[in-house]
């Protein structure tokens, strides 16, 4: 009995959750398929929100990835198509709490300066002249940006006024004024000048900004890239006066001991020291033998050892001081990435920008708004700039045989074979137009190489050679054994790179800008010193004067660096820091399949060079022509006659 009405309770039970089930499973079609409808009808809308300056990694900040995340520091990305830019304010309650990175990014032939955030707001352009504008800081209030320009034809000191949206010269000379950081209270700017044919930190206020700056350093050596402690009291900046740059500290409220410094690093330099918000860590750029690292030091407690968040070149914190938003080195692109202060590890994912960045900052303000209408008024702020070439070849509109292309003579160039690939050859001729405006002396004008035909044997160790593609050309290394060309050594993902200066020709100011970075000279292997023996030379003193980072620039048009060979140490040809390469998407052997036919690339036909061959002798092998011996005639003894006595 009792086991017959527990049965009747358990289907009792069963039937209304029946029911429940299938109302539950009713209701949960119901809700999908509204929701897919609204989906299919917002998707435009969606669409339509995205800039092409946007990539999609940024749209959802996954979970922090582990710092063991495979990812190599000389990768480089492939840059996602984009859609139609626009712009939504939904953006702004977001950029009230975290902030507004300010950069200044190459935009074409140009740096300019762009608002942005990984999450709220794509890249958008706040200036656009014809000129370069580097290094912004943005003031503790949040209201104004100092930044460094060219506007008037020499570098100075600018602050913009984000709430009147006017823009006003802060310094006026002739020498080079750059990398401006506030004090706490926003009364002062110090920045590097350029003094006494080395850089130099001064202090200048901004109230009275007729008042002489004061000099705060005064040394032979280099003293630069200055960073005022949100404490007030200290101003972080790179300093040579050890032998090597380093990291120092100048205490404002010491007249002895003023300077302290903070980075001994043997393995290469430190550089770009800024501030974490509170004003308790420092953070800078530290080289080593494989990479460049971001690290970070307790100044409260010098004791404490450095720890290192991963690789980094130019970053900056965020207002809140959890995080680090920082390019990662690669050899031809630039990439970026966060990681968190605390733990080092990767929170918003590697993206690649459109250009190399000179300068970063982060901080809370009044950008929200005043970005908004900037875009009203100019939805063009948020578009990529517009292409400085185009290929305008000679043979492209016909049709060679096989789909392939030509390479073509360049005008007025000095090379062995003075020909390029047709895709590339305007690359190059404006290149060269534009280079000469910058550093004033025709430097392309004469290469070591441009094209070189397979009848050319390739060096030792270098059978993948772009020279034979036509998309390549090696420099003159002229300039180099007259110091008007140096190279600094970087290292990325256990390769060796190399980053080539040139000398401008007018030494005012008007062109090119000062170095902070220590060149490679590649003479010291034979001082007689074997650890630079070994090492394949060694860094030298920064040299005075006005460069242009060539590769760089030559990077805004398309053309590559490569990596050294592994024997360059010993081997010179195999530094290969004067190869340039235009790939257009293509592997080596595409390249080369474009121009030859694939029987040429089969049989390489090399020229070769006379040598005596050395014809081997057969055992009693009689030559045709018998020796001539001398026969020996024997002379006969005269005997004497007998001649009897009488």
């Amino acid at each position: 009995m009792l086991k017959s009405s527990h049965r009747v309770k358990q289907a009792g039970h069963a039937k209304i959750l029946s029911h429940q089930t299938d109302h539950y499973l009713r209701c949960r079609h119901f809700l999908l398929a509204n929701l897919l409808v609204l989906v299919y009808l917002a998707q435009p809308a969606i669409q339509k929100n995205i800039s092409p300056y946007f990539n999609p990694l940024q749209a959802n900040p996954q979970t922090p990835l582990p710092l063991t995340t495979p990812f190599s520091a000389a990768q480089e990305l492939s840059p996602t198509p984009l859609p139609t830019p626009t712009y939504s304010t939904a953006w702004q309650d977001g950029l009230g709490k975290q902030g507004t990175v300010i950069l200044a990014m190459r935009d074409g032939i140009y740096f300019h300066l762009f608002a942005y955030h990984p999450l709220y707001l794509p890249l958008t352009r706040l200036t656009a002249g014809s000129w370069d504008d580097t290094s912004p800081a943005i003031s503790p209030d949040g209201k104004k940006i100092a930044y460094a320009s060219r506007r008037n034809g020499y570098w100075d000191i600018y602050i913009l006024n984000i709430e009147t949206n006017q823009t006003a010269q802060f310094t006026d000379t002739p020498d080079y004024d750059g990398s401006p950081t506030w004090s706490p209270d926003g009364q002062w700017i110090a920045y590097e000048s350029y003094l006494d044919n080395n850089l130099e930190i001064l202090i200048k206020s901004v109230n009275n900004p007729s008042q002489a700056p004061i000099r705060l350093t005064n040394s032979p050596g280099i003293d630069s890239s200055p960073n005022w402690s949100p404490l007030g009291r200290d101003i972080a900046f790179i300093s040579d006066r050890s032998g090597e740059p380093e990291i120092w500290i100048a205490h404002l409220d010491q007249a002895d001991n003023r300077f302290l410094q903070v980075s001994n690093n043997p393995d290469g330099n430190d550089i770009s020291p800024r501030w974490s918000p509170d004003g308790s860590r420092l953070a800078w750029v530290s080289e080593n033998k494989d990479q460049n690292n971001i690290v970070v030091k307790n100044i409260q407690n010098l004791a404490e050892p450095i720890k290192t968040l991963g690789a980094g070149d130019v970053f900056t914190w965020s207002p809140l001081g959890d995080m680090l938003l920082t390019t990662i080195p690669a050899p031809n692109q630039t990439n970026l990435a966060s990681y968190l202060s605390a733990s080092g590890e990767i929170f918003y994912p590697p993206i690649t920008l459109p250009g190399s960045l000179k300068g970063m900052d982060w901080r809370n303000g009044s950008f929200p708004l005043w970005v908004e209408s900037r875009i009203k008024n100019n939805p063009a702020l948020q578009t990529p700039a517009a292409p400085i070439w185009s290929s305008a070849g000679t043979v492209l509109n016909q049709a060679p045989p096989g789909g392939r292309s030509a390479v073509v003579a360049v005008n007025n160039l000095d090379a062995p074979y003075p020909y390029l690939h047709d895709r590339v050859s305007s690359a190059f001729t404006t290149l060269r137009s534009e280079l000469h405006r910058q550093i004033g002396w025709n430097f392309l004008d004469s290469l070591e190489s441009a094209f070189q035909p397979l009848t050319e044997p390739p060096p030792p160790q270098m059978q993948v050679n772009w020279l034979l593609t036509g998309r390549a050309f090696a420099l003159n290394r002229a300039p180099y054994d007259a110091s008007w060309m140096v190279v600094t050594r970087e290292n990325m993902g256990g390769q060796t790179y190399w980053r080539v200066f040139l000398r401008t020709r007018y030494q005012d100011g008007s062109q090119g800008a000062p170095m902070n970075q220590a060149p490679w000279n590649f003479s010291a292997r034979y001082t007689g010193d074997p650890e630079s023996y070994e090492n394949g030379g060694k860094e030298g003193p920064v040299p005075s004067g006005y460069w242009v980072d060539f590769t760089d620039f030559a990077l805004a048009f398309g053309w590559k660096r490569l990596p050294a060979l592994p024997t360059w140490r010993a081997y010179f040809e195999a530094t290969r820091f004067n190869q340039f390469y235009m790939d257009g998407g293509l592997t080596w052997e595409e390249a080369m399949a474009g121009i030859y036919p694939p029987e040429a690339m089969l049989t390489q036909t090399f020229i070769p060079s006379r040598t005596v061959t050395i014809t081997p002798t057969f055992k009693n092998f009689t030559p045709s022509t018998p020796t001539l011996t001398s026969t020996i005639t024997l002379t006969p003894t005269l005997h004497p006659t007998w001649t009897p006595v009488p």
